[in-house]
């Protein structure tokens, strides 16, 4: 059996677990900069520290931001490939290995069995871990770790020059790097200061004793629901009056739940009831919203969350002021990174020194906020400032280390019965949970079998995908009866595919019909490549297509699909938004090709030429859709077993139907990714239940 790369003396306790793919270079090579910064100062590192630290670099490559040492060993037995959910497909190829990763030294000689999956967990079983008893006792005593007890708060400034370059934290049972162990308790702090505050304002404050401009904006947003047309949901109703009553608040809810209403409401009966008296002169409207900050994590997320905010905002009609509704139908969201200013290699120009301006930030799809961007955004705003987190936490989480709204909602951390979670105590009334479904009807397939994979239930889910429902199709594609379902579900797909063509064609291309024919039908995909990947129901269109005589050999034809793939500000376009390509004129030139892009303010165009990090999107990853939402969806999953399939990345997939539902995926591929919930290590849900820890 061959070492897969080089191993330095210092730490060759770490050859076997790199044999066996639970570590990499990565590791290795931090791992043995501790080692050597160690034996500098005359200390000798054990073998318990080193595959505990080369576990604690690991961790945020994978999602955590902690170590459990105690049940670690088990943990990678049990789950074989490590996966903490933390990868994107394009890191994943169709066999569900990692891009780049290698072949963790697997000869496939006389002791192999000839199937990796096999040969790993052979290696995995016969790896010796240290004893789960003394483990952390003995990494505690090492001078590369700080031992910190529960309520010590002194300051990182007070640590002395021996305890600043010690690598590791040790606290409550949790192994941390020390820049994640830092970045944690500093969004704590900020949480339960931002929650504590408003705390204890409403006790000093009488029932008589609230501001005017509170009450008042209270009053609105109470009216606001009452004449908006349709009935009101308490839920939402109460959410938005913590928006104006709390300076922090999280508003959470699965799709169709009324997030954004929520919101937009919110915000309407906060402006108006900033509005001047008649007659005074004064524009303290427009000031109030240039005071108001919208963003996500994305650029597609930002532009969903501002077309989504100006819709909501125009829902309420008559009920609202022409003046506030033009106002606000002018706000703009931007990625996080926008509005902290984000510069390569300098940070982010706003941060505690130079806050942000706002009275108020909204931020959407914190779902995708990693731990270290949620520290330097709360770094950034103001103490006094309005802070609303919006998201849905059963979704899949931020590529990076944390799940910091799932954390927040109480459900972070992994494991537990849905039904049994709560958010942590000393942040608990600052959380609103929306649980009542408009998009949908109470007989919708589609939420039945989201709320089944929700709850972990993978009987229910195939009871449903086996049944009756005419929203929600199966389509198991070693079974030879579902052949007929899988031809329906490619020819949905083509049909939709020659409408946005023919819309896109000749001199009086129709921009808005092939827009719209664009999100009919979209094909979600676990991987990218593979025979159930992306590229492969792309490649599927393409074909279709040729063979019609719709699109010739060139990548660029009018019709296609054009997924941005890197956020691109000096054409106004971001990773995620999709446009349509229109023929300037009938030549089938890549140079005569315009891309135009959905807009709430009007359709925006760019030259085909000035795009390079593009993608045909017939088919996108499942990662990639998030915040998107589509008539009907067709879900492909990979076999097991594969590292990917996850129970938030079926959540997910489910969750972006409106109207109609294929999966095609064996029931083994379900049921397997509806059990794999992904459990990330974090101590943030403890530091917010208990303030001391």
């Amino acid at each position: 059996m061959k070492i897969p790369r080089f191993i330095p003396a210092e730490v060759s306790e770490l050859e076997p677990f790199v044999t066996a793919g639970v570590f990499g270079s990565t590791e290795v090579q931090a791992v043995t900069t501790f080692v050597r910064a160690a034996a500098s100062q005359g200390d000798a590192v054990t073998r318990d520290v080193i595959i505990a630290a080369a576990l604690a670099v690991r961790a945020p490559m994978h999602g955590h931001v902690c170590v459990d040492l105690g049940s670690i060993a088990s943990t990678v037995v049990g789950n074989q490939d490590f996966s903490s959910g933390a990868l994107t497909d394009d890191e994943v190829d169709s066999t569900g290995a990692l891009a780049g990763e290698e072949d963790a030294g697997l000869d496939q000689d006389q002791d192999s069995t000839g199937d990796p999956v096999l040969d790993q967990q052979q290696l995995l079983d016969n790896l010796k871990w240290p004893d789960s008893k003394t483990w952390m006792k003995n990494v505690a005593r090492s001078s590369l770790v700080r031992v910190v007890t529960s309520g010590d708060s002194a300051s990182d400034s007070s640590i002395d020059l021996a305890t600043q370059l010690q690598p590791l934290v040790v606290e409550d049972g949790r192994l941390y790097l020390t820049r994640f162990w830092s970045l944690e308790r500093y969004v704590a702090a900020d949480l339960l200061h931002r929650s504590q505050a408003a705390t204890v304002e409403e006790e000093e404050q009488t029932s008589d004793g609230v501001l005017p401009s509170e009450e008042f904006a209270a009053a609105e947003v109470t009216r606001l629901f009452q004449e908006s047309g349709g009935p009101v949901d308490n839920d939402q109703l109460q959410a938005s009056l913590a928006g104006v009553h709390r300076n922090f608040v999280v508003i959470s809810g699965g799709p169709g739940t009324g997030k954004t209403t929520t919101v937009a409401t919110f915000l309407a009966g906060l402006v108006s009831s900033m509005q001047p008296p008649a007659g005074s002169g004064s524009n303290s409207t427009n000031q109030a919203t240039q005071r108001i900050a919208l963003a996500a994590p994305t650029g597609k997320a930002a532009a969903r969350m501002t077309e989504a905010i100006r819709k909501a905002i125009n829902n309420l009609g008559g009920a609202l002021d022409p003046e506030v509704a033009k106002e606000l139908g002018e706000l703009d969201a931007s990625t996080i990174h926008r509005l902290l200013g984000a510069s390569p290699g300098t940070g982010f120009r706003h941060n505690p020194s130079n806050p942000l301006p706002h009275d108020i930030v909204i931020v959407d799809e914190v779902s995708m906020v990693s731990l270290s961007l949620m520290a330097h955004l709360l770094a950034a705003i103001r103490p006094d400032a309005k802070v609303v987190l919006v998201g849905d936490p059963y979704q899949l989480a931020s590529i990076e280390a944390g799940a910091v709204l799932g954390d927040i909602v109480g459900i972070g951390s992994g494991g537990g019965a849905v039904a049994g979670t709560a958010p942590p105590a000393a942040i608990a009334e600052s959380v609103r949970v929306l649980t009542t479904v408009h998009r949908q009807g109470k007989d919708s397939g589609i939420l039945k079998l989201a709320e089944c994979i929700r709850q972990g239930d993978a009987d229910g889910a195939m009871e449903i995908l086996k049944g009756a429902n005419e929203d929600v199709i199966w389509v198991d594609p070693t079974n030879p009866d579902h052949k007929g379902e899988k031809i329906q579900a490619e020819q949905d797909l083509k049909h939709a595919a020659t409408k946005v063509v023919r819309a896109a064609q000749g001199e009086n291309a129709e921009i808005e019909k092939a827009l719209e024919a664009i999100l009919s039908v979209k094909v979600l995909s676990a991987l990218r490549r593979g025979p159930t990947g992306v590229d492969h129901w792309n490649q599927l269109v393409e074909n279709y297509l040729r063979s019609e005589d719709l699109k010739g050999y060139s990548d660029w034809y009018a019709g296609r699909p054009v997924m941005v793939t890197k956020n691109d500000y000096l054409n106004g376009v971001f990773n995620g938004d999709v446009g349509v390509a229109i023929a300037k004129e009938d030549l089938n030139r890549d140079d005569r090709f315009q891309v135009w892009f959905e807009r709430a303010e009007g359709n925006q165009m760019v030259e085909a030429t000035r795009l390079d990090q593009i993608a045909t999107q017939w088919a996108m990853s499942i990662h990639k859709s998030q915040g998107s939402e589509f008539e009907h969806v067709v879900v492909s999953m990979p076999p097991p077993p594969s590292r990917i399939l996850t129970r938030e990345l079926l959540y997910t997939a489910v969750t972006r139907a409106k109207e109609k539902l294929t999966i095609v995926a064996t029931e083994e591929s379900i049921t397997e990714a509806i059990k794999r919930e992904v459990a990330r290590s974090s101590g943030l849900a403890a530091r917010l239940a208990n303030p001391t820890s």
